[in-house]
């Protein structure tokens, strides 16, 4: 029944399945349902958000690591590629401590995952 709630149906949708639960719908049964339809949206908005911010970073940390790997394959050190990408010294030499194992084609996917493991 929650699940025929959560649904992202119409409230007359949510209404027409509660009826065959046999549930007589009063005007506080309807008004809970509105109120439920709401927090389902809430919860959809607040999830996407969450989402798209996760995807972003993501994409700034993919970034930082390609920008890395290619100044490694560059022969540069992790102290001359902190500075050339104006970065903390210690996450470089971090993406630079994992990326190693992945020289000389240094795959990106591969380093990021495995940074991901590492959290």
């Amino acid at each position: 029944m929650l699940e025929d709630l959560l649904r992202n149906d119409s409230i007359e949708e949510k209404k027409k399945n509660l009826s065959e639960y046999d549930i007589e719908i009063t005007e506080t049964i309807e008004g809970s349902v509105n109120v439920m339809c709401n927090l389902s949206d809430i919860i959809l908005e607040k999830g996407i958000e969450e989402g798209m911010e996760k995807g972003i970073e993501k994409g700034i940390e993919k970034t930082l690591v390609s920008l890395t790997c290619r100044k490694l394959k560059k022969n540069k050190t992790p102290e001359t590629i902190a500075d050339e990408l104006e970065e903390d010294y210690d996450k470089i030499k971090s993406i630079c401590d994992i990326a190693d194992a992945f020289a000389p084609d240094y795959d990106v996917d591969a380093i990021c995952a495995q940074m991901q493991n590492a959290k």
